[in-house]
């Protein structure tokens, strides 16, 4: 895991440490210690899918928390940036602004890919899936930024109003759903 852990920071690819750390790392061994310890390393899973994996459940495991952390706080905002990457391919990134042990604290929330005719429909669904998903409380959300190129030329113009109207009409239902899934309900502010 602490490969891993090294290998997702340094953004190189996932090969690295298979094809570049783990030689390395059994040439130093058996160089110091000879060919008994250099058998045992055969055993560390570095493997491309296994590192995968790994950054997988590390993702998982911050998504998790910021999402417990959404859900015990009294407000937040929402900061949404649409743009494209070297590929052109459009992606929405959101961000989000909360109350946290009496800090504010700004994270990444979310990274969806967006359909080539990005449309604010789009852009809404993206948000509002995962909103639905991790059974968030549209109540909550106090105010709602898009930024981007399209979003800040008026093509999305609606985009805010949309959110916003569904966040207020959206939260009962959601609510509803979310207290209907739950045995104790939960209390809609």
């Amino acid at each position: 895991m602490k490969v891993g852990k090294e290998k997702a920071k340094s953004g190189k690819p996932h090969t690295t440490a298979e094809e570049l750390i783990l030689p390395a790392a059994k040439a130093i061994a058996f160089r110091m210690h000879g060919d008994k310890v250099v058998r045992n390393y055969a055993m560390i899973p570095l493997s491309n899918n296994t590192l995968k994996q790994q950054m997988e459940d590390m993702s998982d495991s911050v998504k998790n928390l910021i999402v417990k952390r959404m859900l015990k706080c009294e407000s937040y905002s929402l900061q949404l940036d649409e743009s494209k990457d070297i590929s052109s391919c459009v992606a929405l990134s959101t961000f989000i602004r909360y109350e946290f042990n009496g800090m504010i604290s700004e994270d990444f929330l979310f990274y969806q890919s967006l359909p080539s005719h990005v449309t604010s429909e789009s852009i809404f669904n993206s948000l509002d899936e995962f909103i639905i998903e991790n059974e968030i409380r549209c109540s909550k959300c106090v105010q709602v930024n898009a930024f981007g190129v399209l979003v800040m030329s008026g093509k999305y113009s609606r985009y805010n109003t949309k959110c916003q109207m569904s966040t207020i009409a959206g939260s009962k239902e959601h609510a509803k759903k979310i207290e209907d899934d739950t045995e104790g309900g939960i209390e809609n502010s």
